[in-house]
């Protein structure tokens, strides 16, 4: 193997030996930090009303209020880079730039990493043609050529993919005062976390390769990784708590331009209302005016019936792939006068988690389960 270093990019005529992430269902951490990151992709979707400069004293970041304490992720070009606010416009272009795809790299990269490490300190290796594997897009093929010819993904789409490692590598997060374990929050011994400006995903290592194809860039673009997730695993790890959920195939094959409903409604179903709902075969109650809040889709002023067909539409696909096993309005959701969007709004929903998702936490959550015997079994109706 040759190998060579070209501004910080490893060249190589052999590419090290990666296996595809596991499994159809991989699991992936849902720790405090990965929800965070996924609401502030929710705001930044929405407007980024939620992100901050503090009027050009700090980074652009974000602050959600989680597990009895608050989390902030900020952008940065490294951790030990002093904030100067000539660099504000840089970083609220990085911070811009989050979006949908960014969280599936990030799903791909835990999932990943959980599936190969063996300890908390360990670094694994990822192909971005694994990633677009995971995302379920299609490799090159050729006509002509021989069906056992394997060609990888186009340079474009590697080049998306490393972009968005690249912003996931500049995103820092900061705890204060977490419970380690939310849902015992009336045990005042319950241990507390806190931590400060570690990075979500260092990138240990990058290799690449030179464009060989017509039209293709001559300088060297990634092809893999090897990286770790920043110390905030290490710091939960400290505190016995691991948390893991089940992300079906079909989360990371939505397109995220056409599909946006269908991914963020699955991601919110998988990374918040799962791990806190499911399990002991729970009915889920929420408004609607709630779920499109949390997935980040406004309702269309002019045409407000087709937000109505494409929520009801993305309920009927989240029963289809697999997520849920049933839902239902609450009550009538037939309205007469022209003034019932408020009204629609304001409205809940119930639904229930599929079989194998509600399977998946009854065994994580022996005690729920026991208590939810079919006599008494209780229905969660917050909003």
């Amino acid at each position: 193997m040759t190998q060579e270093r070209a501004s910080g990019l490893q060249t190589q005529s052999v590419a090290p030996g990666v296996p595809a992430i596991s499994g159809s269902n991989a699991l992936v951490p849902t720790l405090a930090p990965i929800q965070v990151l996924h609401h502030a992709i929710v705001d930044m979707t929405m407007g980024g009303a939620g992100w901050s400069d503090e009027d050009g004293e700090t980074p652009p970041g974000f602050m959600r209020p989680i597990a009895g304490g608050r989390i902030y992720v900020h952008v940065s070009p490294e951790a030990t880079a002093e904030f100067s606010a000539s660099t504000l416009p840089l970083l609220w272009k990085v911070a811009r730039s989050i979006s949908w795809p960014t969280l599936i790299v990030a799903q791909a990269l835990l999932a990943q990493w959980a599936t190969l490490t063996t300890s908390r300190d360990q670094a694994v290796t990822i192909s971005l043609d694994r990633i677009l594997d995971y995302r379920g897009l299609k490799r090159i093929r050729r006509a002509g050529e021989p069906s056992g010819w394997h060609h990888g993904h186009r340079t474009k789409d590697r080049m998306v993919v490393a972009h968005q490692i690249s912003i996931l590598g500049q995103l820092f997060f900061s705890a204060y005062n977490l419970r380690a374990y939310p849902d015992r929050c009336r045990e005042k011994s319950i241990p507390r976390l806190t931590f400060h400006n570690t990075q979500f995903i260092v990138v240990t290592d990058t290799w690449g390769q030179l464009g060989l194809m017509p039209g293709e860039t001559k300088k060297p673009y990634p092809t893999h990784i090897r990286y770790i997730p920043g110390a905030w695993m290490e710091e939960f790890a400290k505190a016995g708590l691991t948390q893991f959920g089940r992300f079906l195939s079909r989360n990371r094959s939505y397109d995220p331009y056409r599909q946006e409903w269908e991914l963020a409604m699955s991601a919110w179903l998988t990374l918040e209302v799962f791990p806190n709902n499911a399990g002991g075969g729970r009915v889920i109650h929420r408004a609607i005016e709630t779920i499109l809040h949390s997935i980040g889709q406004r309702v269309d002023s002019r045409h407000p019936g087709r937000t109505r067909h494409r929520f009801e539409l993305m309920m009927e696909s989240m029963v289809a792939d697999g997520y849920l096993s049933e839902w239902s309005y609450v009550a009538d959701n037939t309205y007469s006068d022209r003034t019932w969007l408020p009204s629609w709004l304001k409205a809940k929903v119930s639904f229930r988690p599929s079989k194998s998702y509600d399977e998946y936490y009854s065994r994580r959550n022996p005690r729920r389960r026991s208590k939810q015997t079919p006599k008494n079994r209780r229905t969660d109706a917050s909003s």
